[in-house]
Order: structure tokens, then sequence, then C-alpha cells
């Protein structure tokens, strides 16, 4: 994650046109996904990609005029490509197991633009218990987050999670 006072002043960003009004860029978002179930086991595989366009004369600062330049909207938005495959199996017994791995890209990753959206890769794994049909569910779960430029963020992520249902 971005430290928290580096991530308010990215939301403070904002883009103006010629006139100094607000200018907002056009935001396309593709998502696809496939499952696939067969006794018990089921693959998951999702893929999102989204982008930025009508930049036309955005400026970055209304009283200079300052031109935005066309890799400089990752740093004001969201904008790349991430897919996520993920393969599970449910035993009649309530025990489940899940293995995951996800990567996300920037859209300008070769460019090195400070992009909000960082490159990651993780590798996940996680233990599901029901008992009592679906009634209380405890999971542990686990994945390995890596963040090349961000090696400080790099590391094991553990969660023991439980719900209880009425």
């Amino acid at each position: 994650q971005v430290g928290s006072s580096a991530a308010s002043d990215v939301y403070k960003r904002q883009m103006y046109d010629s006139d100094g009004a607000d200018q907002f860029p056009e935001y396309l978002k593709n998502v696809l996904d496939v499952v696939m179930r067969y006794k018990g086991t089921s693959l998951m595989v999702e893929y999102v990609n989204t982008a930025a366009y009508g930049l036309q004369g955005a400026v970055t600062n209304s009283s200079t005029g300052t031109l935005l330049m066309p890799t400089e909207i990752s740093t004001y938005m969201v904008l790349g490509s991430a897919y996520n495959v993920q393969l599970s199996h449910v035993l009649a017994s309530g025990w489940a197991g899940t293995v995951s791995f996800s990567q996300m890209f920037p859209e300008f990753s070769d460019l090195n633009t400070g992009s909000i959206l960082p490159v990651e890769d993780v590798l996940g794994a996680c233990l599901t218990r029901h008992i009592e049909g679906q009634a209380i569910k405890i999971q542990l779960a686990g994945e390995y987050v890596s963040r090349p430029d961000f090696p400080e963020q790099t590391g094991w992520r553990v969660e023991l999670m439980t719900q209880f249902s009425l």
C-alpha cells in the first residue's frame, strides 16, 4: 500500500480543461470471468483491464496551464491489467482447499511513471472447514505478496477467519 499521506495526496489531484474547469477523462473497464465446476472442484479465471481516454487538452494546474502528459494519467487513476486464477475443491466432509495466483500490471509499467497501481504478484492458499452445514465456517488463509517496486511491502499475510450464520 502507498503511505496514507501519499495516498490522500493522490486523491486530491485534479485535472482541468483550458478554461480552468474540472475535467474528468472517460474510464473504460473490461472484465472477463470464467468459472468451471465439476464434482466439488472449481476453477475460476478472472481478467480485468482498465484505461482512460478523452484526455485531450487536460491540464494539471489550472493557473499555469501545465498540460497532462499521456502517461501521467496513471498517477491520477488506477489503470492497468490484472488476472487471478483460483482452483478450489470441496469435500463432502465439510473441508475445502483453495490455491490461487494473481498478478497486477500498471498500464505504463515499463516507463516507471509512478502509477497508483503497483506491480504485484500474489500466491495464496486457503483451508476452510464448514460445520453444521453452512452455519459455521472457519478459514485459515495465507498469501505471499511480492511488490518489486516496494520491497518493504513484500511478505506473508496470514488470516484466521470465522463466520456464523443464524
